[in-house]
């Protein structure tokens, strides 16, 4: 199986958006975090993320009689490589671009439906800005930004933290 088709799975998509900061986790505490998936599936799907090599155990804990393992993103593990960028299809393109789409929207509406939203007092938005860039001039951006979220990424839970997700999109605009 190709690593884009491993990774496109919704379920697999949330388990790595739980590991994503150095964050490591055990099966268990993956379903948990998911309550709305059944355990056996977010179970399956550690498993086939492991087995391609996308997570890795981050340590081993002796519980109740058997070791359980604790998984993290390996290194560079769930990153698509250009070349497998280049090789994907328009449909792959399409499907890719659709499935993270719905996890923005999943996420949006989970937040929504807390119960307690505050646009303002959470710092929630949603914006799109039009940049006349050359691609010297994007890619300089692209690597500014980059390093930006890179500084924050690693911050660890607590101290008044609370997660927050930033995603972006480039798209060049067509006339």
């Amino acid at each position: 199986m190709k690593k884009i088709d491993i990774l496109l799975h919704p379920v697999r998509m949330r388990i790595l958006q739980c590991l994503i900061g150095n964050e490591s986790y055990s099966p268990q505490e993956l379903s948990v975090r998911l309550s709305d998936i059944p355990r056996t599936s977010v179970y399956r799907h550690v498993n086939i993320l492991a087995e391609a090599g996308m997570i890795e155990v981050a340590k081993e804990q002796q519980s109740r009689g058997s070791i359980e393992k604790f998984y993290r993103i390996a290194a560079a593990g769930a990153e698509v490589s250009p070349e497998e960028i280049q090789s994907m299809s328009k449909d792959d393109h399409l499907r890719s671009f659709f499935t993270f789409l719905l996890m923005l929207h999943q996420q949006f509406d989970e937040y929504l439906n807390s119960g307690n939203f505050d646009m303002l007092t959470d710092g929630v938005g949603y914006r799109q800005t039009a940049l006349h860039l050359t691609d010297e001039e994007l890619s300089s951006f692209a690597q500014e930004l980059n390093g930006v979220v890179s500084k924050y990424i690693t911050n660890p839970p607590g101290d008044g933290r609370k997660e927050r997700l930033f995603s972006t999109i480039y798209v060049p605009k067509k006339k």
